[in-house]
């Protein structure tokens, strides 16, 4: 994406005005205008959800915010439920590495940082956190941080009184329950946590990598997005995905070259 739009530095104003671009975009889609908050101070202790699928652009939204924050010298916090995911984040560690949360967690679990640790100090004074893929987390983690966050800040607001903006998509991978049925595993969720109450909900529609001028690949987000919301337990396959009659067949329809031999690169192995 940030080649698209011709952004080299994450510092730069294109970034930000980008950032603002997509802002103005859910307010549009919400009924509002960036006009209406002009007036309005900027939100402290407010927890919101990012939502929105592949491809959306909530990492380059994050990384927008982020850069602006941190621009003017404030501290923003930048964590992810996988190392993979943090990658994609400008200074992302993993959740679980920054609030020392334990492996096999419980609904009493605490984390594992005390209020003579170097980490209150750094909670005390961030302005924001943002925490990317959270829906396959389980809750029990993110009540926990968030009993943490309220006790070294010696704030009754959830979170301490830190803004939190959450963000992933449930249509994705949830929890994993060890023999855990529906009900365990939709138990565990973060959308029955007591959290989500406070949780205000933003939406990111658009596929900003889709070549929405292909009438195939338009159709196959579609298709995609119609399957994760469909309450019913049959989906109907696309005529594509219909017209092939057996499991080699999709297989070589995806990757049509994965009968080709490849020439063996001894430098590569060495790497």
């Amino acid at each position: 994406m940030k080649e698209q739009f011709h952004i080299l530095k994450q510092a730069e104003d294109e970034i930000n005005d980008y950032g603002i671009f997509l802002v103005y975009q859910m307010l549009f889609e919400a009924g509002k205008m960036l006009q209406d908050f002009l007036s309005v101070k900027p939100p402290k202790g407010f927890i919101f959800f990012l939502n929105g699928a592949a491809e959306a652009g909530k990492a380059f939204v994050y990384n927008a915010i982020i850069a602006t924050l941190r621009k003017k010298e404030n501290i923003a916090i930048m964590v992810a439920s996988s190392g993979i995911v943090s990658l994609l984040l400008d200074g992302g560690r993993t959740a679980h590495s920054t609030f020392r949360i334990s492996i096999n967690v419980v609904g009493n679990s605490k984390c594992g940082f005390t209020k003579q640790s170097i980490h209150p100090y750094l909670f005390r004074t961030a302005k924001l956190i943002i925490w990317d893929e959270v829906p396959m987390q389980y809750k029990y983690c993110v009540d926990t941080v968030e009993r943490a966050l309220r006790d070294v800040c010696n704030n009754s607001r959830p979170f301490g009184g830190i803004t939190v903006v959450l963000g992933g998509n449930f249509h994705q991978i949830l929890p994993v329950v060890s023999k855990g049925g529906r009900e365990q595993i939709v138990s565990t969720s973060l959308r029955r946590s007591l959290l989500w109450q406070h949780v205000q909900v933003q939406r990111l529609v658009d596929n900003m990598r889709l070549d929405y001028a292909a009438l195939k690949n338009k159709l196959f987000v579609e298709f995609l997005m119609k399957a994760g919301s469909n309450p019913e337990h049959i989906v109907q396959l696309p005529l594509a995905i219909q017209n092939l009659e057996t499991v080699q067949d999709l297989i070589l329809s995806i990757y049509p070259c994965l009968n080709e031999s490849i020439k063996r690169q001894d430098g590569f192995l060495a790497e």
